[in-house]
């Protein structure tokens, strides 16, 4: 019998699903701006902006 750990696939955790909004807000991250809609994650916004947490 197989066990869970031989399925188990570990995926980034970027804090919240991406966001729908279509208000953005800027903020940030290692002294780049980085713009993205409201309810993003600051994990989720450096990961879209190529920054490596």
């Amino acid at each position: 019998m197989n066990s869970m750990v031989e399925f188990y696939q570990p995926q980034a955790d970027f804090g919240t699903p991406s966001s729908k909004s279509t208000e953005l807000v800027t903020l940030s991250i290692d002294g780049r701006d980085v713009s993205v809609p409201v309810g993003t994650s600051v994990m989720r916004a450096a990961f879209e902006a190529g920054i490596k947490v």
